[in-house]
């Protein structure tokens, strides 16, 4: 069964839209207070097959067994050889008494060929994700897509200045919630300057907007009230089930058409047979 979120997700079309814009342009990155992430380097092999790896000196940590840590000598925390396993190995005379090191003999799988490379040991640390970032991308027409995410395990009110992303006048930008069914949000201006303020969830809390300059010709709605739900934006349970009913019945009656005809051209070719059988 699929859940709400996917279904709000997929169902978006205002969101689709903006994934499927035909300009594909990827997005840039215009806020961050976050660490930088490793660079990469990528590359096709002459096979065919993409090839890519981290570019600098980056921690890739170890995996203790059940856990993980930046090195051999932090998986124990206190619990001795049990929690000295996978890339490590103990060395001690007792389960306490000793150290954990790297087991040379244990072969270690380079990074870039990790299962989940990006997921790096050194970068997990909840404190390495307490800040926000905010991406734009250009969409053909010349509206602006912004997408706005909180790592942080706290809520979080991101200031978003638009005059250095925008291409027009920034007191005349309009900004619709896509994932409130086009809700106009308010712009806060004064003189040349203007910002969006977001609300954020903690954890992974995000906003979709989309920008245009008030003299844009759109079908949304530019002034503060949620645009129909059923044309864009998410589809309620009963939009669903009503569209999956008028299937079913156009379904059925098509069987039933098809059944007709069939009884028909039956009942035509044996009434011909009883004739020439008469005759």
């Amino acid at each position: 069964q699929i859940s709400a979120y996917d279904r709000e997700t997929y169902s978006n079309v205002e969101a689709i839209r903006i994934n499927q814009d035909p300009l594909a342009r990827p997005g840039r990155v215009v806020q961050s207070n976050c660490p930088p992430y490793p660079k990469l380097e990528m590359s096709v092999g002459r096979d065919g097959i993409p090839k890519f790896a981290v570019i600098g000196e980056v921690t890739q940590g170890v995996l203790c067994g059940q856990h993980s840590a930046k090195s051999c000598a932090e998986c124990p925390q206190g619990n001795g050889k049990p929690w000295c396993n996978g890339h490590c190995i103990w060395s001690g005379s007792s389960d306490k008494d000793g150290k954990c090191m790297v087991n040379t003999n244990k072969k270690v799988i380079p990074l870039e060929e990790l299962p989940g490379p990006f997921a790096l040991v050194s970068e997990r640390s909840q404190s390495k994700r307490e800040c926000q970032l905010a991406w734009v991308k250009d969409l053909q027409g010349g509206d602006l897509a912004l997408a706005a995410i909180n790592w942080a395990s706290s809520a979080s009110k991101m200031i978003v200045p638009l005059s250095k992303m925008v291409k027009w006048p920034a007191a005349e930008t309009l900004a619709h919630d896509l994932w409130n069914n086009g809700t106009l949000l308010q712009v806060w201006s004064s003189g040349s300057e203007a910002i969006l303020i977001l609300e954020l969830p903690a954890l992974g809390g995000n906003a979709l907007l989309r920008l245009r300059h008030r003299g844009t010709t759109t079908s949304m709605a530019d002034h503060p009230r949620s645009a129909a739900a059923t044309s864009i934006g998410v589809l309620e349970e009963g939009d669903v089930n009503t569209g999956i009913n008028l299937v079913n019945v156009c379904m059925a009656g098509s069987l039933l058409f098809f059944a007709a005809m069939f009884l028909w051209r039956y009942k035509f070719i044996w009434a011909h047979r009883w004739w020439k059988r008469v005759r």
